[in-house]
């Protein structure tokens, strides 16, 4: 009798771990930056999205790599509660949309004047946003600065 009531809890939590974490708004609210883990990996993305469309402009981002990658660590991105998002970067402030699909699993930025694009959210908690970016292919661990 004491092994029912031990493990009907022990299932209950052990189901629940397999429920779908879908995002909501208020979880991607706020300021997200590039994690450290995730840096050399994103820069080298965003280089070889570059070598697409600017082949000579891509080698000068790998020569100049350090850099590259140091300007991608201070990039920040907020997400508004009017679901506007502003992207602080060296060239200045970029805005647009944001809009959360597919049950909270797809982010959907509309950059103001440029196509949109839909980003796959791996996972969101109060620290982590982990997004696949669907464009270059790669996927990025954002933290809150």
């Amino acid at each position: 009798m004491k092994t029912k009531f031990f493990l009907l809890p022990l299932l209950v939590a052990l189901a629940s771990s397999f429920t779908l974490n879908t995002a909501s708004s208020d979880d991607l609210l706020g300021k997200w930056k590039v994690d450290e883990s995730s840096l050399d990996k994103t820069t080298k993305a965003v280089i070889n999205v570059t070598r697409k469309t600017n082949p000579s402009r891509a080698e000068q981002m790998d020569a100049s790599f350090e850099m590259v990658k140091q300007v991608v660590a201070n990039i920040v991105v907020e997400y508004k509660a009017d679901h506007s998002y502003e992207v602080q970067t060296p060239q200045g402030p970029q805005i647009g949309k944001w809009e959360l699909q597919d049950n909270g699993h797809t982010l959907l930025i509309s950059p103001t004047g440029k196509p949109s694009r839909k980003d796959s959210i791996l996972e969101i908690s109060a620290t982590q946003l982990r997004l696949i970016n669907r464009e270059r292919g790669d996927t990025t661990l954002f933290i809150h600065p």
